[in-house]
């Protein structure tokens, strides 16, 4: 089953920017897609690294938000595997916890 979510459009703006968000949990994902569509951003979300790695070509002004605990792939690893594919991405790492391990691994 493909998780990805639809692409999500600022109706008012042909010309902005594209964030793209890997997130496991539903509604974060659904959360920070509508916030940022609302700020006008073009968006598009999936539920994991694997899917987000199967796109094709990106917004070269683009950035992506990423959920720190994302099933199956280190901070570290997922910074490698975006580098190798798409070349100076901006990453933005989120995460719910607030422990020190947390803080680290972020």
């Amino acid at each position: 089953m493909n998780d990805r979510e639809p692409t999500q459009k600022h109706e008012n703006n042909r010309n902005c920017r594209t964030v793209y968000i890997v997130d496991d949990d539903h509604s974060s994902r659904r959360g920070l897609s509508s916030l940022l569509t609302v700020a006008g951003f073009q968006v598009e979300s999936f539920a994991s690294v694997e899917e987000f790695y199967k796109i094709q070509t990106f917004d070269n002004h683009s950035c992506l938000i990423v959920d720190a605990w994302v099933k199956d792939l280190s901070p570290e690893g997922l910074q490698a595997a975006v580098d190798n594919k798409f070349h100076d991405i901006p990453i933005i790492f989120l995460s719910a916890r607030v422990d020190k391990t947390s803080m680290e691994k972020a």
